[in-house]
């Protein structure tokens, strides 16, 4: 399908093209992983986000409604959002310096507290989800199940929110950071105690009590597409009383036969490991 070079569709609401095809992904289908790097040269795996609610928004530079829902994606989507487990990913493929321009734009990329936008020159992710128009956006749950996707832009995010409601965790990680550190990450050896400041958010019909999963995951290959795969996850358990006014220290010894490499960890809050809500994930380089 070429979005850029078919003749146009207008409307106040939705631009698209004369051509439509079916999607590769129908609402209930699991997706696949995919990785490709953003507009500030950091590779963006899928897998890392397991645990997220994930906003996959399709648009391009040229295209009007797309550069109205970008300016208003940050006050009315993204920073309603940011920190209660769901991660956006803006994804076009007509010209990259350009759309380079409109991530500066709209959303300052993530090191300027930014959601990531993504290249993808090839159009398949578009060719998985679209319907032939944009913009476009799709959701996938915690487990990479694709729940909801619909075109177009009428001034309100109201649909997408709704979809998102449905989708919370009662308990979710707000924050998870080294103790005394930031979020760029840990350094530390096998067998060593890292001690991690977790901060959670509690909604009202949280349960009193609960359990955490630890994953740690370690960078399989050395370009930018590598695979990231769950080494092992660990059943933890929180302290009494934690709930997102008060942060608490975790405390975990790293495995005594960990290879030295770049690895990952994340934290998990739910009752059963595969239904939890998951961290960011935390760099953690063992020597």
């Amino acid at each position: 399908m070429i979005r850029s070079a078919q003749v146009l569709m207008l409307s106040t609401m939705t631009l698209g093209v004369a051509f439509s095809a079916q999607a590769v992904y129908q609402v209930g289908d699991t997706v696949e992983n995919f990785t490709f790097v953003d507009t500030d040269g950091i590779s963006r795996n899928l897998n890392d986000y397991k645990g997220k609610i994930i906003v996959l928004n399709f648009g391009e530079h040229w295209c009007g409604p797309c550069n109205s829902e970008w300016a208003d994606m940050t006050d009315d989507l993204w920073n309603p959002n940011k920190d209660e487990g769901v991660v956006i990913f803006t994804i076009g493929d007509d010209s990259e310096p350009d759309f380079i321009k409109k991530a500066d734009q709209y959303s300052g990329g993530c090191e300027r507290g930014g959601w990531p936008w993504l290249f993808d020159a090839p159009d398949t992710i578009y060719r998985d989800y679209g319907n032939g128009y944009i913009p476009y956006n799709a959701i996938l749950n915690q487990d990479f199940q694709l729940t909801w996707g619909d075109s177009g832009y009428g001034g309100s995010f109201a649909s997408v929110q709704r979809e998102i409601d449905k989708l919370l965790h009662p308990v979710r990680v707000k924050q998870l950071r080294p103790v005394g550190g930031d979020r760029c990450g840990v350094v530390t050896s096998a067998g060593e105690t890292v001690a991690l400041e977790v901060l959670l958010k509690n909604a009202q019909n949280a349960p009193a009590k609960t359990k955490a999963w630890l994953d740690v995951i370690r960078l399989v290959g050395t370009d930018v597409h590598q695979e990231q795969r769950t080494l092992l996850t660990e059943e933890l358990r929180l302290p009494p009383n934690c709930d997102m006014q008060n942060a608490f220290i975790l405390e975990y010894t790293l495995p005594d036969v960990l290879p030295a490499g770049e690895y990952f960890v994340r934290l998990g809050v739910g009752e059963t490991y595969g239904d939890h809500e998951c961290s960011d994930v935390l760099p953690v380089t063992v020597q």
